[in-house]
């Protein structure tokens, strides 16, 4: 997808690296999100909800999370981006290479946030995550699963005391 990525647009090989990594071996997928701003808009949204979890702290949690409640469908794409970022906080643990990562771009911020989403609380997480998948996929009430998913995730991870995230 990198290279097919390169020989159609006008890209840095960074970025079409990034973009490959998060297609998940989806040619549409990168196209979607390299034109759509909608995405590049959730995709912020998203770290700053990454932001909000590694703080600890539930009212900020749920405030940065209200925007999840407006479409299913974006809701889910958010969803598999947290799997993703679970997954590259599990290889920063491990000790794994920086090319491993799929949110590459992000190193800094995987790097503050790994303290607080401890190995257990990783794999709590990304089974979580799955629930609410499921839950949102067999009709479950979009508020409702939005917020039990981050009230149970605020409650599995250990709270950073870390004042560059509490801003």
């Amino acid at each position: 997808i990198e290279k097919w990525l390169l020989n159609r647009y006008t890209l840095t090989e960074t970025q079409a690296k990034q973009l490959a990594a998060f297609a998940n071996g989806t040619y549409d997928r990168a196209v979607k999100m390299m034109e759509s701003e909608t995405y590049r808009h959730m995709r912020h949204q998203f770290l700053e909800l990454t932001d909000r979890l590694a703080e600890g702290r539930l009212s900020p949690l749920l405030e940065a999370g209200e925007w999840l409640q407006q479409e299913k469908s974006q809701t889910l794409e958010v969803l598999a981006l947290w799997q993703e970022w679970i997954r590259d906080v599990q290889v920063i643990h491990l000790g794994g290479e920086q090319e491993l990562l799929i949110f590459q771009d992000q190193l800094d911020r995987l790097n503050q946030q790994a303290p607080a989403l401890r190995q257990q609380a990783c794999t709590s997480a990304l089974k979580l995550l799955e629930e609410a998948r499921e839950d949102l996929l067999n009709h479950g009430n979009l508020p409702f699963v939005t917020d039990t998913l981050l009230i149970n995730l605020v409650n599995s991870f250990t709270p950073l005391s870390s004042p560059a995230l509490r801003g």
